[in-house]
């Protein structure tokens, strides 16, 4: 994170600050809280992050509290802490101009994102998602820790009912959105196929008609949600009406993948993913794809992923 002063962290939250001093590190967990560190005071289902705000203030650190919930100095007082972290992430990224994209499925989320951070790193300085830190809790910590050397954002949004997409993309706005697949993961969650299959269509509505969805184009349902995409879209898979098509797949003895990757415009590559697993073809599509629209050709984005 980039230096930011309490008073800024106020007027950025819409909070009040009491007392003075710079922030360089966002955290919610109060063992982590260094000097210059703001902890992010969140209630948990056993434990209250509050209870741990003197300890951070006693080591240097700065707290983002509920109001009335401390004295301070050191600290910034909101209405909802969560709230108040959303907010300073939301307006922190609008101090950097880089391409945002986001990853959203049912499965494949952190591989692919991690896939497409490989690839852009080829060209550009990267900043992802660590891990699956996917929530309302861990896209705004992700933001929050861009710096400004960072070229490309690449952001993993998970979800587990309807709208919750759509909030973490008003925190961190995509101009590049990544849908792996749709299935039946918290089925049980939102009741039905097409409510899972609307939910990872939230990330589509944020892109807008100036956004790029790269999709998988062979899951029917990834493709219903794209009809009414005005933006641009590619569409990759092992279908021959995708864009980027993977063919010849070949796993050798420890499931690491041979495949060819072509892309519409007669650009064509062999690759060898170091990961095992077929299904990691879908995600070093994805990752290709990206990279392309990105300006990486396509056996440079391959080397990356070998």
């Amino acid at each position: 994170m980039e230096a930011l002063t309490l008073s800024e962290i106020a007027k950025l939250t819409g909070g009040e600050a009491n007392g003075a001093g710079t922030v360089g590190h966002v955290t919610i967990d109060s063992r982590l809280a260094k000097p210059g560190s703001l902890f992010v005071a969140l209630p948990g289902e056993k434990v209250d992050g509050h209870q741990f705000v003197g300890e951070v203030l006693s080591q240097g650190g700065f707290a983002l509290v509920k109001k009335g919930a401390h004295p301070g100095p050191g600290i910034v007082e909101v209405e909802d802490p969560l709230v108040g972290l959303q907010k300073l992430a939301k307006a922190y990224l609008k101090r950097f101009n880089i391409p945002v994209i986001a990853v959203t499925g049912s499965n494949g989320k952190t591989s692919t994102k991690d896939m497409i951070a490989q690839v852009l790193r080829a060209r550009y300085v990267v900043h992802s998602t660590l891990g699956n830190y996917n929530n309302e809790i861990g896209v705004p910590l992700t933001v929050l820790s861009l710096k400004d050397h960072h070229e490309v954002l690449v952001v993993e949004m998970g979800m587990r009912g309807l709208g919750e997409i759509e909030h973490l993309t008003k925190i961190c706005p995509p101009d590049l959105g990544v849908i792996t697949n749709i299935g039946p993961v918290h089925l049980e969650l939102l009741g039905s196929m097409g409510n899972i299959a609307q939910a990872k269509g939230e990330l589509l509505e944020a892109l807008g008609p100036e956004g790029t969805a790269v999709l998988n184009g062979d899951d029917p349902s990834v493709r219903g949600q794209a009809r009414s995409f005005r933006g641009k879209t590619i569409y990759y898979g092992l279908d021959v009406a995708n864009h980027l098509i993977a063919s010849s797949i070949n796993p050798d003895a420890a499931g690491h993948a041979s495949f060819q990757v072509s892309f519409e415009e007669g650009q064509a590559v062999q690759l060898r993913l170091a990961v095992p697993g077929v299904h990691n073809v879908w995600n070093a599509c994805a990752a290709l794809a990206v990279g392309l629209e990105l300006g990486i050709p396509l056996e440079k984005g391959a080397q990356a992923l070998e």
